[in-house]
């Protein structure tokens, strides 16, 4: 659910390539996009066979919505379809004012909880590409940014998680969850190949290390927190920390680390009964 106000929301409906439009006190569905008319297909054209964008993740700025796209052929198979795509949209008249697209890389956003957009005190919008979860050669993850003021892609900055390989863990592949901490630096769950087992497991393999990535500078540094699971790393700012949820080899529970002074805890702060996915704010 994004929020525009205290009056309206939407909700994309990524497996059917639209978005309600609804009044989050009643959840009283108020209108409808059909957004069939902005996917693209395996040509990387809009227009074909391909009918559903796949809507994920989205901020609303200055009266507009940036919708990012996902963009894949299926949910069984998560290949992108070649291009980043985000639509700008009018939330008092829900019209589409432009699509915006960029061939660097592609699969915007996450259909999953409204991740992958993050923006910044300037207002200048951040977006993650998980281009296929790194499960095909030949498309790089990154950020994309659309400053402040503009409605397209800035041709100018491209943050590429994929050329990331001289971290301590090897080449980094993609990021699934992060959390915007203030003055450029984005928090978040870093997959690195090395880590995992051949089959991957899921449940068992510590293959995410909690990574500062700098925004502006286009820098990555791993934080020495314990790794953990895909499943985990939901994360969240309290004061002048970060609190993580981990399931890590040394128990599973909430971690704290502090930017400023680079301390981290080394075990749980506090031990939770099951992996802790996700982390809200109060």
């Amino acid at each position: 659910m994004i929020f525009v106000d205290e009056t309206k929301a939407y909700i994309t409906l990524s497996a059917t390539g639209k978005v309600l439009v609804v009044e989050p006190g009643t959840l009283a569905v108020t209108g409808e996009l059909d957004l069939s008319a902005y996917a693209i297909d395996a040509n990387g054209q809009t227009g074909g066979e391909d009918l559903n964008p796949e809507p994920s993740a989205g901020i609303v700025r200055d009266g507009k919505l940036y919708l990012a796209l996902f963009q894949i052929d299926t949910f069984q198979t998560f290949q992108c379809r070649g291009k980043a795509s985000v639509l700008v949209i009018d939330v008092n008249t829900d019209e589409v004012l432009n699509h915006t697209t960029d061939d660097r890389t592609c699969s915007t956003g996450r259909p999953v909880r409204n991740l992958g957009v993050h923006m910044d005190e300037q207002g200048d919008i951040y977006f993650n590409n998980l281009a296929g979860f790194g499960y095909y050669p030949g498309f790089n993850s990154g950020i994309l940014r659309i400053r402040s003021g503009e409605d397209n892609f800035d041709p100018n900055y491209y943050f590429s998680i994929t050329d990331l390989t001289d971290l301590p863990d090897g080449p980094a592949s993609v990021f699934i969850s992060g959390h915007y901490y203030g003055e450029g630096k984005l928090y978040v769950s870093m997959t690195f190949p090395a880590l995992a087992s051949n089959p991957p497991d899921f449940a068992n393999d510590r293959n995410q290390r909690i990574v500062e990535l700098d925004l502006y500078n286009q820098q990555a540094t791993v934080v020495e927190l314990p790794p953990t699971n895909p499943w985990t790393a939901g994360m969240v700012k309290m004061g002048e920390q970060m609190m993580m949820g981990l399931s890590t080899t040394v128990g599973d529970g909430l971690f704290r680390y502090t930017p400023a002074t680079g301390e981290a805890d080394a075990s749980p702060h506090i031990i939770t009964e099951g992996m802790p996915v996700r982390l809200l704010p109060n």
